[in-house]
């Protein structure tokens, strides 16, 4: 029987814009770990999705969203967007928030997933302190990533609180889309860089 996978859930308002990008880069990335033969047993195990803290039920992401992305090379093919729910969040290992009062809002939902729920971009740079971590299994990997993200808080500058949030570019023309996937393309490769050592 295979291992169950470990499920990164991504947050963001209304689960149109930015939770979406993370949601496809982090999918993206892992996919990429397995063709390239990477810790191919934990980039399998791992499921990514995303929920709006106050999402629209089954909507497709926003056109300029999906414009970045396949600019990028990922898809946006079948997304449809969810409001998050508690059950989402306990059943997630790891949940990654594009700013800090998304964070606050799942802590609060569900306050046991304090120590699993982090902005992306701050959950990024703990991880540039994470050491290799075997991709033996998806829970294993998953898990001690998470754990290690946590160890890594004593060595990690903090920065000033804005600098962990992804702004929200609804609203906005093309190039704040772009700036936004930027960042979260960034913070993805710093994510999924200690399972490639």
């Amino acid at each position: 029987m295979p291992p169950a996978p470990f499920e990164v859930l991504v947050v963001c308002t209304a689960n149109l814009c930015r939770s979406p990008m993370a949601e496809r880069f982090l999918g993206a990335a892992l996919q990429e770990l397995q063709e390239q033969g990477v810790g191919t047993e934990g980039a399998t195990g791992w499921t990514v999705r995303s929920a709006g803290t106050r999402g629209f039920q089954d909507q497709p992401m926003h056109p300029l969203s999906e414009q970045v992305l396949t600019e990028r090379g990922a898809s946006a093919d079948g997304f449809r967007s969810r409001p998050i729910t508690a059950e989402m969040v306990r059943s997630s290992g790891l949940v990654l928030t594009a700013a800090r009062e998304h964070r606050a809002a799942v802590v609060q939902l569900v306050p046991a997933a304090v120590r699993r729920t982090f902005t992306l971009r701050q959950f990024a740079r703990l991880c540039g302190a994470v050491p290799p971590i075997p991709a033996d299994d998806p829970q294993g990997s998953g898990k001690r990533l998470v754990t290690e993200a946590l160890l890594a808080r004593s060595d990690v500058q903090p920065v000033g609180g804005d600098l962990d949030d992804l702004a929200d570019p609804i609203g906005q023309p093309v190039e704040s889309f772009r700036r936004c996937a930027d960042l979260v393309h960034e913070a993805v490769a710093a994510i999924v860089a200690p399972l490639r050592r």
